[in-house]
Formats: structure tokens, sequence, C-alpha cells
């Protein structure tokens, strides 16, 4: 297999954080948002990032997610999901 050299922007390295997401779709290309909300704002979520794909890249994002999903739990034991509380809140993915 021949290797790819990644290269990652100062501007990218840092990364941006997401609590949320909402993931829309035609039959051509997947649509996800990813977005922040905090406690002192719950009724707005700024979004942070558009990630456009095309429905075969996000199928195999998906089997790679899971399979790095599983090589984390293998490693550092299960990840819960904590359940939705009676206010409604918990983790956000918005349809």
């Amino acid at each position: 297999m021949k290797e790819i050299k990644v290269e990652v922007s100062p501007e990218v390295k840092m990364g941006i954080y997401s609590n949320t997401v909402r993931i829309s779709h035609t039959p051509f290309e997947f649509v996800m948002d990813f977005g922040r909300t905090t406690p002192d704002e719950q009724d707005l979520i700024r979004i942070v990032s558009r990630i456009v794909m095309s429905p075969q890249h996000t199928k195999a994002f998906l089997q790679a997610l899971e399979e790095n999903v599983r090589r984390y739990e293998a490693q550092f034991g299960p990840i819960n999901l904590p359940s939705r509380t009676s206010s409604g809140k918990g983790p956000e993915f918005v349809q």
C-alpha cells in the first residue's frame, strides 16, 4: 500500500470542539453541521463546521468510525452514553 503524507495546517491542528451535530442528506450528499452549545445558551447552537460528503464517503467514514470506537473501547473500556434527564438534556444529535 502506498504511504500517503498528511499535512495539517497550524490553524486546523488545534481542532474545533463540537458537542452537537445536525445531519441531513440529499440523494447525492450528506451534510453534517457540527455545532456548539453552552449551558447559558441552551436554545442556541452555533455551527462551527460543515462537512459535506458523498454517500459512499459517508458510509466509509461510518465504518472507519465504528472500527475506531471498537479499538478505543478495547483499550480504555466501554464508552457510556448518559441518558437524557427529565429536562431533556443530554447528548445532542439533531436529525
